[in-house]
């Protein structure tokens, strides 16, 4: 299937399942680039989100795909205002830079100013969990998204920041050496 989609430049629909429970909101991907193929006939693969979508049903394939009809789902109109969009932005570099020492590395990391939906772009950047993912995905409303995307930044980035703290606790058995500063050298 993937094979198919890739050369087709098709999509297909992803849906988050938990302890056998398929949500009904999903999201149409495409194929980017196929990284590595094996011999199983097994993809890794690069994908980007395209729509979301509601599954009112699905019919599974005696390959175990499933075939479903959705409707696409289209965001409320109200998009995020430029200081939550600076706010966001701000915080997330601030994060990339204490985590990355290297300047080239760091670039990856930097949405360029073509980036869509920044809600999605720092969600995918901070290590949600799948549930929170999901709950993402069935918010309707960029500004929401993104406002709570500024809240795991607030969160993370002091974590990062001291991050340098716990190494030197963990080094130094529990204790801070005497010319220990808790600016990052």
């Amino acid at each position: 299937m993937i094979k198919n989609v890739f050369e087709r430049h098709s999509v297909f629909g992803i849906n988050f399942k938990e302890k056998g429970k398929m949500f009904p909101i999903g999201c149409t991907a495409r194929v980017l680039r196929i990284t590595k193929q094996y011999e199983s006939g097994e993809f890794d693969i690069e994908i980007e989100g395209v729509e979301k979508y509601l599954l009112h049903q699905s019919t599974p394939t005696e390959s175990g795909l499933l075939f479903g009809s959705v409707d696409i789902i289209r965001d409320k109109n109200d998009r995020a205002t430029a200081s939550a969009v600076s706010c966001a932005i701000a915080l997330y570099i601030s994060l990339i830079e204490h985590l990355l020492e290297d300047e080239k590395t760091r670039e990856q990391f930097f949405p360029s100013s073509e980036t869509n939906n920044l809600s999605y772009y720092i969600a995918e950047k901070t290590g949600l969990e799948n549930c929170e993912k999901q709950d993402l995905l069935e918010t309707s409303s960029e500004s929401q998204r993104l406002s709570r995307m500024i809240e795991r930044l607030e969160t993370l980035v002091p974590l990062v920041k001291n991050r340098h703290i716990v190494e030197q606790l963990v080094r130094y058995d529990g204790y801070l050496p005497r010319n220990f500063t808790t600016r990052r050298s």
